[in-house]
């Protein structure tokens, strides 16, 4: 029963050529596998990598802002005691270049880059008044004018730390997802490629097995029958060339068994003849 079992649900159901394309087929497809999975792995490890560029990118900008908001408040505070146009041409060129930075950052932190312009915005008038209040003669009131603007200052510098902080941490975050997804991706082609061996030293055991099984027992038939031993039938499972030559085999043992009968029966009848004609000649 188990034999016929395998015949009709085991691999020698199949042909040899059969067994072979099986072998080949099972590891294309754990190829192929492990290729779409490296392939979408390697696409998101490039929407990180275009994330880590991004932020890198804003991270200068940030740097930037912090440059030229540093001569912004320089050449605001020299405008403001010097009263000199030079002076008052870098602050308005720092001032520009300044809020365009703002206006990138504004991406990374919507929120903060308002703050920020609302405390640009208070510090430039504070520091016009400043001004005004040093070009009338009043020093007292420019000198605290200018002591409040430096509070503004100082809010700016802290605002801009901050969206700096934040950008590193994403900075971070980007760079640990994609070291996670690599490694993850290396783990998991590692195993796949142990699988596809396993799958294939199994596949290659069930066919060697298939083949090398069937054949030695044709091979103990062969010997028994140019022994003279008709008696074992010679039994073939599964449909595949080895079971073919099993079957001619079978057959080629029936006919030596109808021989060897007719040559007992002729033997016989000839026995039985010679017996016939002593009696007679008695």
């Amino acid at each position: 029963f188990s034999k016929q079992m395998r015949a009709k649900f085991g691999i020698s159901r199949f042909s040899i050529r059969g067994r072979l394309i099986l072998l080949a087929l099972s590891l294309l497809a754990v190829l192929a596998t492990t290729v779409a999975y490296l392939t979408e792995e390697l696409a998101s490890d490039s929407d990180v990598l275009r994330t880590q560029a991004q932020v890198a990118e804003q991270l200068k900008i940030a740097g930037q802002a912090e440059r030229h908001f540093g001569d912004f408040k320089y050449w605001l505070e020299e405008f403001a005691v010097s009263l000199l146009d030079e002076s008052q041409g870098r602050a308005s060129i720092a001032q520009r270049e300044f809020e365009g930075d703002l206006k990138v950052l504004s991406t990374v932190d919507a929120v903060g880059a308002a703050r920020i312009k609302a405390e640009l915005a208070e510090l430039q008038r504070l520091s016009l008044e400043a001004t005004e209040a040093y070009g009338n003669n009043q020093p007292a009131l420019g000198n605290t004018l200018m002591a409040q603007s430096r509070d503004h200052v100082r809010r700016v510098d802290q605002d801009l730390s901050l969206v700096v902080d934040q950008l590193e941490n994403r900075a971070m975050a980007a760079r640990d997802t994609a070291v996670q997804r690599a490694s993850a991706a290396v783990k998991i082609a590692l195993v796949a490629g142990l699988a596809a061996i396993l799958l294939a030293v199994v596949l290659l055991i069930l066919i060697l097995r298939s083949i090398v099984q069937p054949l030695r027992r044709l091979e103990q038939a062969m010997v028994l029958i140019s022994r003279g031993e008709l008696k074992q039938p010679v039994t073939a499972t599964g449909n595949d060339e080895i079971s073919a030559m099993t079957h001619t085999l079978e057959q080629f043992r029936l006919t030596l068994l109808d021989r060897e009968r007719l040559e007992h029966e002729r033997t016989e009848a000839e026995s039985a003849v010679a017996r016939a004609k002593l009696q007679l000649q008695e």
